[in-house]
């Protein structure tokens, strides 16, 4: 699956001040960013580029809640009564519909514990400019993120800090930084909603 970068090159040496050889640190930076990205779309449930897709839940309720949302069309749905996926059959477009905020697909006649596969267009951005235009509280995120790994890549297992040398050393194991855990979870963490 495709990754969605969710800053620039340019924009994360801007933010971080970060000077020097651009072909020594230019790798570096790019797969950091990458990572970051990608660890963001594992922490909150989703995949933020959008594309089309076709995802199989069995159905608990009414809604089927997707990974790679909000929704942006839905192609097809079809269904299996008896959970089996050879029985799958078309749904007419009566049937369902983009829930709000789609994050989900709402259905109709459809008992729950049905094998339900929904092939649909879905995503938060085209690209990352459009990641930098309309989410900046997500391009911050990665930015900060990506900068804390930056400071810390060459060190990852520093453990004490020493005043009078002026050594650096770091508290713990790398972590998401708590500030962009609480914008993750507030604006685009879409975990609980597969509990």
């Amino acid at each position: 699956m495709a990754t969605l970068d969710l800053t620039t090159l340019a924009r994360l040496r801007t933010f971080g001040g970060i000077s020097g050889n651009a072909t020594e640190t230019d790798a570096v930076l790019s797969s950091i960013i990458t990572y970051v990205s990608q660890k963001f779309e594992q922490y909150c449930s989703r995949q933020f580029l959008i594309q089309a897709d076709t995802e199989r839940r069995n159905l608990r309720g009414s809604l089927v809640p997707v990974v790679r949302c909000p929704v942006v069309s839905v192609e097809s749905v079809r269904a299996s009564v008896s959970g089996r996926s050879s029985e799958l059959s078309a749904l007419s477009s009566s049937q369902y519909e983009i829930a709000p905020g789609g994050n989900a697909v709402r259905l109709w006649d459809v008992p729950a514990g049905s094998l339900v596969e929904v092939s649909f267009t879905g995503g938060l951005a085209a690209d990352t400019a459009a990641i930098i235009t309309d989410h900046p509280v997500l391009e911050g995120a990665c930015k900060l993120q990506s900068l804390n790994l930056w400071q810390r890549h060459k060190s990852p297992d520093k453990t004490g800090l020493t005043i009078v040398s002026g050594d650096t050393s770091w508290e713990g194991q790398y972590e998401m930084l708590k500030d962009v855990k609480r914008d993750l979870d507030q604006n685009y963490n879409n975990r609980h909603r597969f509990l």
